[in-house]
């Protein structure tokens, strides 16, 4: 399996810090790629968000008898169980993040997602969003009483219901793997792509990009373009 790696983040247009992290890296013959998004409504996001991946960076590295899924899990469980002790008695110290990754093996792939950052699955011309949301708004469009259109501009839009270090409750999703195929192109990133960026411009930008890193860049130069209220961050791998 050839595999190009690319990431890249910005702080946006309208943020005076960054509170996204970015991963790409291979372990055990494995690739992982990843975002997370610390929650700015908390007091320490940036920091939730890169501790949240610098376990999840370790535990991929040093994964020896499990699957690099199995040892992202159980990192990402142990940053939670950390994230929320920090904040017990002090709500001061709360610190909250997302969590979206792709971890790419032989000739499937796994998505494990928690909050409102997302992964797409580019293939044969057309964009596939991969995770659902964890949101306020994607639970009231699941529903039925909330549209889209609707959700895209609500003041509810940046509500998550389920994030790291806020809960003990752990709740990860870890969907079922699927088959790869030559030419995938495999996205993830904070809602501060997917939220001023639509899916067709998604779509086009990873279509037309000739490596991993160009196509990141471009998207959040388009991100940029449409006003980009939020840190940006992409992540992603080209599968030949």
């Amino acid at each position: 399996m050839n595999v190009v790696l690319g990431a890249y983040t910005h702080v946006g247009n309208k943020r005076t810090r960054n509170e996204d992290a970015i991963l790409a890296l291979r372990a055990r013959g494995e690739v992982l790629i990843a975002v997370a998004d610390g929650l700015g409504g908390l007091a320490h996001g940036a920091a939730a968000s890169n501790h949240a991946l610098r376990r999840v960076r370790v535990a991929a590295l040093d994964c020896e008898h499990e699957s690099v899924v199995s040892c992202v899990v159980a990192a990402l469980e142990i940053a939670n169980e950390e994230l929320v002790r920090i904040a017990e008695g002090d709500p001061t110290k709360a610190l909250g993040t997302t969590f979206v990754g792709v971890v790419l093996a032989d000739s499937s792939f796994t998505v494990l997602n928690i909050g409102d950052s997302r992964a797409y699955l580019a293939r044969d011309g057309a964009l596939r969003q991969l995770t659902e949301d964890h949101s306020v708004v994607a639970e009231k469009v699941r529903v039925g009483i909330m549209s889209a259109e609707e959700a895209a501009a609500s003041p509810e839009r940046n509500q998550v219901t389920r994030c790291l270090g806020v809960d003990p409750a752990f709740d990860l999703d870890v969907l079922r793997a699927e088959p790869l195929k030559a030419g995938d192109r495999i996205l993830t990133c904070s809602d501060g792509l997917h939220g001023p960026v639509p899916a067709a411009g998604i779509q086009e930008i990873l279509a037309s990009a000739g490596l991993p890193l160009q196509a990141a860049r471009d998207l959040v130069r388009a991100a940029l373009t449409a006003g980009a209220p939020d840190n940006v961050s992409v992540s992603m791998a080209f599968v030949g």
